[in-house]
């Protein structure tokens, strides 16, 4: 069965380091990646996922990473959700609102690389 990954990040150089960090864990890994919190809601219903990481505040605002949290524990809840955000404050709500992982930026590689071993044993 294909692993299947969402990435969600205005910014492309944290997009690109998160889909390394997927590759050296899962190499046939599906990844898809979007600029938008609005492009990825509507991706996860279209689509299932089983994990999807995103950062929190993104460019236009209008989807936050807390929506595409909601909008993909609503139409999978066994989806992992790993939020990114550079604001420690954020890990609190994070959590509290369902997700599977917490990553402060800037995070490493490796921490990734860790959590989603942890979160997809083999």
């Amino acid at each position: 069965m294909d692993f299947k990954v969402l990435v969600v990040d205005d910014k492309k150089a944290i997009r690109d380091i998160v889909c390394k960090a997927i590759k050296k864990v899962k190499p046939d890994a599906k990844i898809t990646t979007t600029s938008s919190g609005l492009e990825a809601v509507i991706s996860i219903k279209d689509n299932t996922y089983d994990l999807v990481i995103t950062g929190v505040y993104m460019s236009p605002g209008i989807v936050d990473g807390f929506d595409v949290l909601f909008g993909a524990k609503d139409f999978e809840a066994n989806t992992k959700v790993f939020i990114m955000s550079g604001k420690p404050e954020n890990r609190i709500e994070a959590l509290t609102q369902g997700a599977d992982v917490f990553l402060e930026k800037p995070f490493s590689i490796n921490d990734l690389v860790k959590h989603i071993k942890e979160s997809f044993p083999d």
